[in-house]
């Protein structure tokens, strides 16, 4: 058996799915019966690939599955056999994760639907949060069913976001970076019970979103595909200081979206929702990080005058005070913080990143503002900086 990318509960606790990494997968359910796990069925729905994506239904009786030849596959955990898409439009599924189907169709901003790796709908099933390779973690009204539709986006990944999901009363999404190896927890403002989420979703019914909601970062991507669906590969570690891992995508490049004719509009859909072009009223604050670089920085964390202590993980500087386990963030880099010194105050900080014209900020742990930049002069990445002890800064 290969790894398991994917593996979930059902509503009722009495069963578990999931699926492996090794050639095409079936899809496996184990019963859950006093703490202890037994065999139920190994159902062959006909994916192809690996499966990526799994959902259950909210009655345990149904799943759906996406696989990484992008098939959309139904599940009848009773027949044992794939579900009929027309048989399944009018499901009600306790979650939805899998990132190909009627209501996440909208989320996509490519030709050929690779740049999205993850969604999540919140619990509240009126937002939907993805991940992409661009390091953005990005909010979306649900369904999103709009080519296209636009979103809020926030930075602070520095690699692809491989995770998305969101807490039991959806106070918390959390997202899971790739190369960048850190966790991060964005604190909602729609969590349940929440005054501020029924006053902004009041406020913003007929509010309409501008495009500066979006922010979108200039990366180079690896693979690029022309219209005639040939691929053109370029190798990332040419502009980069770092070796770069391989994320192997695999037979997902080679897809000819089989998925769309098992997409179908459920019964009582309305063809013209209100405000679907429009971003969602909420919005997502960083709360906190789990991550520190040490795959090839030293000397990358230091004690602030005031006690406190500054590092780097992902594309942030981050600034903990230890009394109280509280962060605050700099997220002015576009990509991966691979340097950092203090400033002889004890105040102000340098930090450099990755990328082919790399920008270096010397910036306030107090404001957390940026104070100057420099940029030009250097390529691929700032692997190491320091103040002297004239204020100068060493590169």
């Amino acid at each position: 058996m290969g790894w398991i990318e994917e593996i979930k509960f059902s509503p009722d606790s009495t069963k578990v799915a999931f699926g492996a990494h090794k050639g095409a997968s079936p899809v496996q359910v184990l019963n859950v019966t006093d703490k202890k796990l037994s065999e139920n069925c190994v159902i062959n729905v006909g994916m192809t690939s690996a499966l990526l994506h799994l959902d259950w239904s909210k009655d345990s009786q149904f799943m759906v599955a996406n696989s990484q030849a992008y098939e959309l596959k139904f599940i009848n955990l009773n027949t044992r056999k794939d579900n009929a898409a027309s048989a399944s439009r009018d499901i009600e599924w306790e979650t939805w994760t899998c990132k190909l189907g009627f209501p996440v169709q909208g989320v996509f901003k490519t030709i050929d639907y690779t740049d999205v790796n993850t969604v999540a709908r919140a619990n509240n099933q009126k937002v939907l949060a993805t991940g992409d390779d661009d390091g953005l973690v990005n909010l979306y009204k649900y369904p999103c069913v709009v080519e296209r539709a636009k979103c809020k986006a926030y930075v602070g990944h520095s690699s692809h976001v491989t995770r998305v999901r969101f807490s039991a009363d959806d106070s918390f999404l959390i997202s899971v970076g790739g190369n960048d190896k850190s966790v991060l927890v964005w604190e909602t403002d729609f969590g349940t019970g929440s005054q501020e989420a029924e006053e902004e979703k009041k406020e913003g019914e007929d509010e309409e979103i501008d495009e500066e909601f979006v922010q979108r970062k200039k990366v180079k991507k690896k693979n690029v595909t022309d219209v005639k669906g040939n691929i053109s590969t370029k190798k990332v570690d040419e502009d980069s200081l770092f070796e770069v891992e391989d994320t192997k995508h695999g037979d997902e490049f080679m897809a000819v979206k089989p998925w769309l004719g098992a997409i179908k509009q459920p019964s009582d859909f309305k063809t013209s929702p209100p405000n679907q072009e429009k971003a969602p009223a909420v919005y997502v604050e960083l709360e906190y990080v789990h991550g520190y670089r040490t795959k090839d920085c030293r000397n990358n964390l230091r004690y602030l005058r005031n006690g406190n202590i500054v590092y780097n993980a992902a594309a942030l500087g981050i600034v903990m005070d230890v009394h109280t386990n509280t962060q605050r963030f700099f997220d002015k880099h576009a990509d991966d913080v691979t340097a950092i010194d203090l400033h002889p105050d004890g105040e102000h900080v340098a930090t450099g990143e990755l990328g082919p014209k790399p920008t270096i900020y010397v910036w306030s742990t107090q404001t957390m503002q940026v104070k100057f930049s420099l940029k030009g002069g250097i390529i691929k990445g700032i692997a190491a900086l320091a103040f002297s002890v004239l204020s100068l800064i060493h590169i």
